[in-house]
């Protein structure tokens, strides 16, 4: 996970284009008398080299290109730093580059005249628009510091987040009051008993759902509730919702057939606790006489 996390913020940065085009086009205008100014602000305006119009045509645009770009690239290190599993990973990253690719989307269908040929036109007028860009040299400098500061940002808040998550630092953090020394349990997808109570954030919330559907199960230890394995006894009862679902089938299959091990039956080995009518004479391991 943390080797596809890494490549990730590659990955991201690599098709995030917002921020860096929109510091060009700040540098290329900066100045209200270069560039083809008539033909990309208003040619027919009549003062179309005031102040106010270079800050509603460049600034605000260009502006908001950039915060979209900041934001886009916050939203993702949110996404990499939360995720637990490549699966994940993979469904942020994808919604990443749908989001992020949402304006250059909806220019395309302008240019293809789905919104109507007043913006069509528009949208053809600006691709044709040619400007003096930076020199070579100058052009690949920016790009590649501005690449590398972001890179640097994004890697060194990871390896923050990753450090943290590893040495428990950030859980001490959450949970000061818990007063368990081995707090590495937490969060770990299993409901663990001593851990189940509000000073531990129930186990950093492993045990919410088991809290919360099973208030009145009492049981010895209620990580095994909804582990995907059929426990038998006060396991598979009304009170504990039969395992938290885990029996259904067995039940279902077995309606009266009680043992303390129901994955015992059919597996293979006649036991004697389970070799009855009710179980299905071991779910089959067993003959119907009663007999291996």
């Amino acid at each position: 996970v943390r080797v596809g996390q890494f490549l990730t913020i590659f990955l991201c940065l690599a098709k995030q284009d917002d921020i860096l085009s929109s510091m060009q086009t700040f540098a290329a205008f900066r100045l209200r008398y270069i560039n083809e100014w008539n033909s990309i602000i208003d040619k027919n305006h009549k003062d179309n080299t005031s102040p106010r119009l270079w800050f509603i045509r460049i600034f605000i645009p260009n502006i908001l290109k950039f915060s979209q770009g900041i934001l886009v690239l916050s939203a993702s290190f949110i996404i990499i730093v939360q995720t637990e599993n490549l699966t994940s990973l993979l469904r942020g990253l994808t919604a990443y580059f749908v989001l992020s690719s949402i304006d250059n989307f909806l220019m395309e269908l302008s240019h293809r005249g789905y919104f109507g040929n007043h913006l069509r036109d528009k949208s053809i007028e600006v691709r044709n628009v040619l400007y003096e860009d930076f020199n070579d040299e100058t052009n690949f400098i920016l790009r590649r510091s501005v690449f590398f500061f972001l890179w640097f940002s994004m890697v060194m808040g990871w390896l923050y987040v990753v450090i943290g998550q590893t040495s428990l630092t950030f859980m001490a953090t959450m949970y000061p009051e818990c007063g368990m020394n081995d707090l590495s349990p937490m969060g770990n997808g299993m409901c663990d008993i001593e851990y189940n109570r509000f000073e531990c954030g129930f186990d950093d919330g492993d045990c919410v759902k088991v809290n919360y559907f099973l208030e009145n199960c009492r049981v010895e230890d209620p990580f095994l509730i909804m582990d995907g394995i059929c426990n038998g006894g006060q396991y598979n009862t009304r009170v504990c919702a039969f395992d938290g679902g885990d029996c259904y089938d067995f039940n279902s299959k077995y309606p009266n057939c009680t043992v303390e091990e129901p994955v015992r039956v059919g597996n293979g080995i006649c036991d004697d606790d389970s070799n009855s009518l009710e179980c299905g004479w071991d779910g089959g391991d067993c003959d119907k006489d009663g007999t291996d």
